[in-house]
């Protein structure tokens, strides 16, 4: 959500903590670059895997590097088409037409990994949450 401090876009800031990615410096040995975007919930190593991957891929093509977000990244740059997903089913899906994520983890890992994650999302649409038993309990 916006006004969060959490990354709602593919965004770069100094010392945001609204953006994806925050460079925050220091003494010359001691700059360091905060990856924001995994959830706590994340696999660690798939993680630091897709981070790496993607750092080395944006090397090896000549990525351009965006210019750097001042203010609150999802007030400054986000729009609709450039938002991450907002849910499992949107994330694997764009996951799954990824050839970023086939060039990193290999066509494969990313059919299988997706397949897992669609069967994930089925799983939770079939349940009834205790929300959903709360709210609507009294009005059966």
């Amino acid at each position: 959500m916006p006004g969060c401090w959490a990354p709602i876009c593919p965004s770069w800031g100094v010392d945001n903590r609204s953006c994806a990615v925050r460079a925050i410096p220091g003494e010359p040995s001691a700059h360091r670059l905060e990856y924001r975007l995994p959830g706590a919930d994340a696999n660690p190593y798939l993680a630091l895997a897709g981070a790496i991957g993607s750092g080395i891929l944006g090397v090896e093509t000549g990525a351009a590097l965006p210019s750097s977000i001042a203010g609150d990244a999802s007030v400054e740059m986000c729009r609709p088409s450039a938002r991450l997903p907002q849910n499992l089913s949107e994330a694997t899906s764009r996951f799954a037409q990824s050839a970023a994520a086939s060039d990193i983890f290999g066509e494969r890992f990313v059919e299988t990994f997706s397949c897992s994650r669609r069967w994930e999302w089925e799983a939770v649409q079939h349940r009834v949450t205790d929300f959903e038993r709360r709210r609507y309990f009294e009005i059966i």
